[in-house]
């Protein structure tokens, strides 16, 4: 669908067959664009940042919820959202 070429913009980033613009909060696919809350935004931006490493769940938790509200099962939530 998408590929390197036809992107103009640098913020712009191909997961899979999405373009995901972390500025704007979107992820547009086969079946259009999708607005993505916040904490969806940091969740995908720091698993596409950090595609070839394993992510501790602690990590993620601490970036997704640097105020200590978050836990395995919010996580578990966001992802599953994802």
């Amino acid at each position: 669908m998408f590929n390197h070429h036809t992107i103009s913009e640098p913020n712009l980033l191909i997961v899979g067959d999405y373009l995901f613009d972390p500025q704007r909060g979107s992820l547009s696919g086969p079946l259009g664009a999708h607005h993505m809350s916040p904490r969806l935004v940091t969740l995908l931006s720091c698993l596409v940042g950090h595609s070839n490493e394993i992510l501790e769940r602690e990590e993620l938790i601490r970036n997704l919820w640097p105020d200590d509200k978050g836990n395995s099962v919010s996580l578990s939530q966001c992802i599953a959202r994802l």
